[in-house]
Formats: structure tokens, C-alpha cells, sequence
């Protein structure tokens, strides 16, 4: 069902002997949790390009890959820069995806892929469902990543829609400008409280360099309440755009 530069080519399904397999593209490139990884103990605001780089060579050397050139446009400007145009990207990919009646349910920065030459690629569809399938399993479990799941996710019999990606596309944006999530090393129960409460400490106060709109954006995507969600994808990555521009964000207005 799906075709967009941002989502990886999935070519065949099908089962091996009881056990499920996707055939995709083999994508040359480096997890962003590695990237994310690869910073551990450094201050957010400290970070630049370089750094991205430095994660993806990194990853692929041990694959005995050499990077000879990075893509400019993609790791270009600021870390914040770089932050922006790949979440933009993927939340271009969950829009597309969304359209076609499709809804991820696991997108975390262990299932976006970046590349040296500039692609971001939104992998691993191998939780994903139609529109308005159930969220949880008839055992009660639930399906997905419980530190990228909203709130409204763990009400019992509750449906799956696109505010659940785009919320965790929030998520993912936010431990990307302060590599860590907004609810850390915490139990799970004492975690689901915190996100169905939906409280976190704002991006600002740990990282100086996240302004007054981008903080914005990051509310709207993690509003606790859907109607102060963003109401698509594409609300999502049209704000996103406007950041990158510096023109205002509907966030805020």
C-alpha cells in the first residue's frame, strides 16, 4: 500500500514455516537510538552535525563501511536543524501512511534509519494495522512501546489511530533535543501514571538552545488530550517546516 522516499520498500510478506517474515530494502545507514547512543553523557546543547556524523561513520565501520561524503542538506546548520528535518520526514512518511489507512504503532528512533547521502527511513512495519484496529491483544497486552505510547492508549478496548504515531513521533523528537525520554528510568507502572498524567519537564529548561516555538510544537505533539493534538501528520510536519524557515509555527498561534 505504501510508496514514499521516507518509508522503506517492503517487497513481500509471507510465513517460513509458521514464522512471519517482511522482505525490505537493505538500508546502508545507522539506527538514530545509536545516534542517540552515541552521545550518552554529552549536554544537548552542546551538540552539532558533526555529531550525527561521527554515529553514522561510526556505526558503519564496524560494518567495514568507509563514508566518504555526507549529504549537506540533511546535516546541515544546527543539531536542532538536523533534529527538525528528520522528524519532518518521518512524520511526511506517517501522513502518507495515514492516507492510505495504515497506522505504524511503534515509531521510536529504533525504527528510523539515516543515511550518509540525506534519506531518513521509517522501518519495521511489523506492528502495523488498518484504522481503528484494536490496540490491545485479546490477552490485555499491549502492543507497541510502552515509553512512546499516549495516554489515551491504555484505556481498555481502545482503538488505534493517528493521533497514537503522532504523539510518539513527539516523544521521539523530544528525546532527540534532550537524549533522554520525557519520562526516564521509572518503573512501569509509575511510568504509565506519568504519561497518562502527562507530565515532563519542559524541553527549554535542560536544553537552552529549544526556543519558545519549538517547545510549542513539542506540547502540541505530546498533548495529553486529543483535541490539543496536532489533528494530522502533515499539521505535524507543516510546523515542523515552518521552524526550519523561521516563519511562526500554528502551534502557538
Amino acid at each position: 500500500r505504501l510508496a514514499h522516499p521516507n518509508i522503506v520498500a517492503v517487497h513481500s510478506v509471507g510465513l517460513d514455516h509458521g514464522v512471519p517474515f517482511l522482505v525490505m530494502d537493505y538500508i546502508e545507514g545507522a539506527s538514530l537510538d545509536r545516534v542517540v547512543a552515541a552521545q550518552n553523557g554529552r549536554a544537548p546543547s552542546t551538540l552539532t552535525p558533526n555529531d550525527v556524523k561521527t554515529a553514522i561513520s561510526a556505526e558503519l565501520a564496524g560494518r567495514g563501511v568507509v563514508v566518504e561524503s555526507f549529504d549537506q542538506g540533511l546535516f546541515s546548520g544546527s543539531w536542532i536543524d538536523v533534529v527538525l528535518r528528520i522528524t519532518r520526514d518521518v512524520a511526511a512518511a506517517l501522513a502518507h501512511a495515514h492516507a492510505k489507512g495504515v497506522l505504524h504503532r511503534d515509531v521510536k528512533p529504533s525504527n528510523i534509519m539515516l543515511t550518509a547521502d540525506g534519506r531518513v527511513q521509517l522501518v519495521d512495519f511489523g506492528l502495523a494495522t488498518m484504522l481503528d484496529a484494536d490496540r490491545m491483544t485479546r490477552s490485555g497486552a499491549m502492543i507497541g512501546s510502552l515509553p512512546y505510547m499516549a495516554p489515551e492508549e491504555f484505556s481498555q478496548g481502545a482503538s488505534s489511530t493517528p493521533y497514537n504515531d503522532i504523539y510518539a513521533l513527539g516523544v521521539t523528537l523530544y528525546e532527540l533535543l534532550l537524549l533522554e525520554l520525557p519520562f526516564p528510568g521509572r518503573g512501569t507502572a509509575r511510568l504509565r501514571k506519568d504519561i497518562e498524567e502527562g507530565r515532563f519537564v519542559r524541553a527549554s529548561s535542560v536544553n537552552p538552545a529549544v526556543s519558545a516555538d519549538l517547545e510549542a510544537v513539542l506540547e502540541t505533539a505530546c498533548c495529553r488530550q486529543l483535541e490539543g493534538r496536532y489533528a494530522s501528520a502533515s499539521a505535524f510536519a507543516a510546523d515542523l517546516t515552518a521552524l526550519l524557515e523561521g516563519r511562526p509555527v500554528a502551534a502557538r498561534s
